[in-house]
């Protein structure tokens, strides 16, 4: 018993296990682990959301040399059952895919030595082409395309990423332990091949899911194997985003047995939930244990409810049917208490799914609609788990009141002085690091409706998050987003600090993709406004020199000059209306305007900032070499048409992924930075004329 409590303070505290204290986590009865698995839940996804992507399976070939003995899909080369997709199918596949209103694709295959590489190409541009994103090639696949064309892994993913591949999917793992392997498929890569791929995607910019198909050959100890070289990978790259166990299949293959059931499923599930504490989404696995199970999986640690599969082939081929639409997908979440989020294939939210109401925002539902939480901790005689998503004071005490109102007036006490506006989803970054989440709002102001400001708490700082172009996809292109509405709801919280988070071109070489610039002045470009809150009122005629508050881009430099990206502590940003990109010429002469980088998100909203007397600095990081700086060959349906190389992008995917961290190194010193700037002052001359009040508010009325 001592042991097994020493295990569960562990566990509870959010501490490491060992690979014995993961072994011995079979020996706990399933609805122990099912309760500490959830408690780890929580201190992963404090907010009461199960995730699902709407997508499809496209398999391109079932022509096969693997000979996998668990596989009832695949045919050997000159089957007459083999196949490879045509051009007309799959565009077909495509289209009603986009139709059923899919976000992307699983395209995966055989190992087929009839194919090339520039076929694979080929079906990611057409994919992309359609729209869709491509999560596509598991590491099996990618080792065999590296084999076939003699090529490294590393330039054969530059390829695909060149091509449009966004993401990579976990297939192939079966049980990373060779011993296993090599009885189940001789003939598919290592367990070192198998991660040697994610690493290589990873350190690519790649994100990838992780997979284990239990229930077969392997023995308990091997499947905490498989789930330790996971996480020790994980530990080096970050770059999984989720881990999918499912369990074995053995209709109409050679290898043949009983499918595992849905106890030993949920154990595995569970387990990998304690062991797996670097990854932060656990899916369930409907396809193969069926909705109910799956609803019941959420009370054993997974968050995530996997695809709505507009079609799968290879579970089918092992004659497992089970079926679930949207719908029906949406219900088994909110009927076990949770609020359904459609995302995509890297876990960004999307829009549809449910995300709560509409109109005055309640008190956030308790932190988990789990029954098992309720059950007494091992070795104790009552009470409840110490959980450790929001708590009391975390989400009553900061929302009651105040952050719940879509429209409440004013700051509280623990308002935000410092916020962040940033790219699409940036508040997941914090989730992701484990910042202590307080809730969400949107405020309705005299410019319209606001973007969700998230807000969190660091080393006791608060602050706000704030995505300009939305919360999912690029749904809001810079020349259309309501910068006076988002500026007004910060201010109106208590905001006095703004550090701009954007990404532009290079005009000036010497600042490359990946690098990072603090700009010291802006050349305005852009036409249509709106510029000011006061049009036609004669007021915000302000000096615009400095542009940027100097305390603010002080403290920024100062913070990231020793720090793991190229820094270059000023530059002239030139903003464009948009939404389109700038042609040759326009660079050409931004460039003899004296411009460094190009852009289209810093107007109006640094003028406006000014208007309300915010301090703010803007931090870039750049994306692309601005049109005409590179020869690069336009790429349909790849970012930027390739107007970016394949390792740039990697590059810049590296800092996007560092961008929580860089913020919150950053907190403390933004927060700190005396307002001896005039910032505060901007709008002296009108408040001494007696055009406008002492309370801001009234400016506008």
């Amino acid at each position: 018993m001592a042991v097994e409590n020493r295990l569960f303070h562990k566990i509870q505290s959010g501490e490491r296990l060992s690979r014995q204290e993961a072994l011995a986590l079979w020996d706990l009865d399933l609805l122990t682990l099912g309760r500490l698995a959830d408690q780890a839940r929580w201190r992963f996804h404090p907010e009461p959301m199960v995730t699902y992507v709407v997508d499809r399976n496209i398999n391109y070939t079932n022509i096969c040399v693997s000979g996998c003995r668990f596989c009832a899909f695949f045919r050997p080369p000159g089957s007459p059952e083999g196949f490879v997709l045509d051009e007309e199918t799959l565009r077909r596949k495509l289209t009603e895919t986009r139709e059923l209103g899919g976000s992307g694709v699983l395209l995966q295959g055989g190992l087929n030595p009839e194919l090339t590489l520039d076929y694979y190409e080929g079906l990611v541009r057409i994919i992309r082409g359609h729209g869709l994103h491509v999560h596509g090639f598991s590491p099996p696949e990618i080792n065999f395309f590296s084999r076939q064309s003699g090529l490294p892994i590393t330039e054969v993913l530059g390829r695909l990423i060149a091509a449009g591949l966004g993401s990579i999917p976990g297939g192939g793992a079966e049980i990373l332990v060779d011993r296993v392997r090599q009885s189940l498929s001789p003939h598919k890569c290592s367990t070192c091949d198998w991660l040697a791929v994610m690493a290589a995607a990873h350190k690519l910019g790649l994100r990838t899911t992780a997979t284990m198909m239990f229930g077969h050959l392997e023995t308990p100890d091997e499947r905490i194997e498989h789930l330790l070289r996971i996480r020790d990978l994980q530990d080096e790259t970050g770059g999984f985003t989720a881990f999918i166990p499912w369990s074995f299949q053995p209709t109409n293959t050679s290898l043949g047995g009983d499918a595992a059931g849905s106890w030993e499923y949920l154990k595995t599930l569970a387990i990998s939930r304690l062991v797996l504490d670097n990854v932060k989404n656990l899916q369930v696995s409907w396809v193969t244990q069926g909705g109910k199970v799956a609803q019941v999986a959420l009370a054993f640690g997974a968050n995530d409810f996997g695809s709505t599969m507009i079609e799968e082939n290879v579970v089918a081929a092992a004659g497992v049917t089970f079926r679930l639409s949207e719908a029906e997908i949406q219900h088994l979440i909110t009927s076990a208490g949770y609020v359904p989020q459609r995302r995509d294939h890297v876990y960004r939210f999307l829009g549809g799914g449910s995300q709560g109401p509409v109109g005055p925002c309640p008190l956030p539902p308790a932190p988990s609609p789990n029954p098992l939480r309720g059950l007494n901790q091992p070795g104790e005689s009552g009470g409840s788990p110490r959980l450790s998503g929001p708590s009391k004071g975390g989400w009553e005490g900061s929302l009651r009141g105040e952050w719940g109102s879509r429209c409440s007036p004013g700051p509280t006490l623990n308002s935000p002085r410092v916020a962040v506006i940033a790219r699409v989803g940036a508040h997941r970054d914090f989730w992701e690091k484990g910042v202590r989440y307080l809730g969400k709002e949107v405020r309705l102001t005299p410019f319209g409706e606001s973007n969700p400001v998230h807000l969190f708490e660091h080393e006791g700082l608060v602050f706000a998050v704030l995505s300009r172009h939305g919360e999912e996809g690029y749904h809001v292109a810079a020349a259309f987003v309501n910068d006076r509405a988002n500026l007004y709801a910060l201010k109106d919280l208590g905001v006095e600090k703004v550090l701009a988070w954007c990404a532009p071109g290079a005009i000036n070489e010497v600042m490359e993709p990946g690098h990072l610039v603090v700009p010291d002045d802006i050349l305005d470009e852009t036409r249509g406004g709106p510029y000011t809150f006061f049009p036609g009122r004669g007021l915000g005629f302000v000096r615009q020199n400095p542009v940027f508050c100097p305390e603010l881009r002080e403290a920024v430099i100062r913070s990231l000059k020793s720090g793991p990206f190229p820094l270059h502590d000023h530059g002239v940003y030139v903003a464009t209306s948009g939404p389109r990109l700038e042609t040759p010429a326009e660079i050409r002469k931004c460039k003899m305007l004296g411009g460094d980088l190009v852009g289209m998100t810093l107007v109006p909203e640094v003028f406006l900032a000014r208007e309300l007397e915010l301090c703010y600095a803007a931090l870039c990081y750049v994306v692309n070499f601005a049109e005409g700086l590179r020869n690069r060959p336009f790429q349909p349906g790849v970012l930027f048409e390739g107007l970016a190389a394949p390792e740039e992008v990697a590059r810049v995917r590296q800092v996007e992924a560092a961008m929580a961290e860089l913020v919150l190194r950053l907190l403390p010193i933004l927060a700190a930075a005396p307002r001896a700037c005039a910032c505060s002052r901007l709008m002296e001359r009108y408040r001494l004329r007696g055009d406008i009040g002492p309370e801001w508010r009234t400016w506008f009325t």
